[in-house]
């Protein structure tokens, strides 16, 4: 479990680190719309690198491409939610707040779900695709089993199970990084900011201060 952290702590150091400078730097001068942009290739980016995973990579193949992923995460919940309350007056804050995270909590519990079920689809599928390798008509089939010994099924198992596990993510991630891709087409939809959140207010000549 520690060691899982750490391969993974670099993906939530990098989003604690980035959303403030998105919020406070990149946003006053930039479209959301250019910033979400960035965030889903950059997203993924990060998936398309997952799907190259392999049982023997290292350490640092791992927290590369969720250190990517987490760059793009920043970049896109910072601008969603901009985009998300920006229509909305001081009086529907709280209501435009709990609908927001409903639909996000909603989101990726189906998302979640999805991905649950196809990875243990493309588990059982790759594992009877390799599993039919295994046998006498294959003629290393025989030479393993004798250097093996007599419990050499038991690591045969084993390895094919990891393999179609390992198999099974690669499937998964790279049917993510495409999802990714197809939601540039619903930026279309996305307006323009409303309002500027972030203009400073001016004190005109008749003293009336404009936002």
């Amino acid at each position: 479990p520690a060691q899982a952290g750490l391969l993974l702590a670099p993906r939530a150091t990098v989003g604690i680190l980035l959303m403030p400078l998105i919020g406070g730097v990149l946003l006053p001068r930039l479209d959301p719309r250019w910033l979400i942009l960035a965030g889903i290739l950059i997203s993924a980016w990060g998936c398309y690198l997952m799907s190259l995973y392999s049982i023997t990579m290292s350490e640092t193949g791992i927290w590369v491409p969720g250190l990517i992923q987490g760059i793009g995460m920043s970049f896109l919940f910072v601008s969603i939610s901009t985009l998300a309350f920006d229509t909305l007056g001081p009086e529907l804050g709280a209501a435009g707040t709990g609908v927001f995270n409903v639909v996000r909590t909603l989101g990726g519990s189906i998302g979640i779900s999805i991905a649950a079920s196809l990875l243990s689809r493309q588990s059982q599928t790759h594992w009877h695709t390799l599993g039919g390798h295994l046998g006498p008509a294959n003629p290393n089939f025989d030479q393993a089993m004798q250097s093996l010994g007599e419990n050499g099924l038991v690591p045969l198992q084993l390895g094919l199970a990891r393999q179609a596990a390992m198999l099974a993510f690669i499937d998964l991630f790279r049917l993510i990084a495409g999802s990714y891709l197809l939601m540039i087409p619903f930026l279309l939809l996305a307006r323009p900011l409303a309002r500027s959140w972030f203009r400073p207010k001016v004190q005109p000549p008749g003293g009336v201060v404009e936002a």
